[in-house]
C-alpha cells in the first residue's frame, strides 16, 4: 500500500483532466489496508485508518509510522482530528457512527449518524472543518449525500451528490 493523492479527476473519464496531474512522489505504507487520511494540525503528519485491523496510524508525509494507536474495532472508513490535535474521530461504516478517541485509544463518545440505507452503501468518507467543528460525512450511494453534521452531531445540511459524466 502506499500514499497516492490525485484531484481533478472525472468519474469515468480519466482521460479528460489526467493531463493536469503530476506524480511528485511515491511511499510505500506497512499498515494494511488504509481506509482513511486526515492532515494533522502540525502538518507534519497524516492519520490513517486501517479498515481490516483497528488501528489508527500518524505517519509522516513520507509514509514512516510515528505512532499506532489500537482501537479493537473494524470496518472503519475514514479519520479525522480535532483543530487542537488532541481527538481523533473515526467513521464506523457497519455502525453507522462518528467515534472519538483521544490520542491514548480511549473512546470518549459516539455520535449516531442517521444516513445507512443497506450493508453495502454506508458512510464512506469523514472530515472536520476546524473553523466551526462542523463534520463533513459522504455516503457511498443509494442515495450519494455529503452530510453536515454540527459537533453534537446534528444534522447541518444535506445534499446529494449528482455523478455527470461529460467525456466530449
Amino acid at each position: 500500500m502506499g500514499i497516492l493523492v490525485f484531484t481533478s479527476m472525472s468519474y469515468t473519464c480519466l482521460n479528460t483532466h489526467s493531463g493536469n496531474l503530476v506524480k511528485v512522489a511515491n511511499y510505500d505504507l506497512t499498515m494494511p489496508e488504509p481506509s482513511g487520511l486526515a492532515l494533522d494540525p502540525d502538518g507534519k503528519h497524516l492519520w490513517l485508518v486501517s479498515d481490516r485491523k483497528g488501528w489508527i496510524y500518524k505517519v509522516d508525509l513520507r509514509g514512516n509510522m510515528q505512532q499506532k494507536i489500537d482501537i479493537k474495532a473494524q470496518d472503519y472508513e475514514g479519520v479525522a482530528i480535532h483543530a487542537n490535535g488532541d481527538t481523533l474521530y473515526v467513521l464506523d461504516e457497519a455502525k453507522n457512527r462518528i467515534s472519538a478517541y483521544n490520542l491514548f485509544g480511549e473512546k470518549a463518545y459516539n455520535i449516531n449518524l442517521k444516513t445507512k440505507v443497506s450493508n453495502k452503501s454506508g458512510p464512506e468518507g469523514l472530515d472536520i472543518d476546524w473553523s466551526n467543528g462542523h463534520f463533513y460525512i459522504v455516503n457511498e450511494k443509494n442515495p450519494r449525500l455529503l452530510l453536515e453534521l454540527n459537533a453534537d452531531g446534528i444534522e447541518v445540511s444535506r445534499r446529494r451528490i449528482q455523478i455527470r459524466m461529460n467525456c466530449g
